[in-house]
């Protein structure tokens, strides 16, 4: 998935004690997929071993 995806679900709504508050999960806060993220997670992963 790569380095900067680096947990499954996002930080709290309130963010974290140094402030922080980013997008660096797949899932939203409530557990709802990144349509987005799992569309292009999708397709780089079913090209994995062609590409390799």
């Amino acid at each position: 998935m790569g380095v900067h995806w680096h947990q499954f679900s996002d930080q709290a709504t309130t963010g974290r004690f140094d402030g922080e508050y980013l997008q660096v999960g797949l899932t939203d806060v409530c557990d709802r997929p990144y349509e987005e993220m799992r569309t292009a997670l999708r397709e780089v992963g079913y090209g994995l071993y062609d590409r390799r």
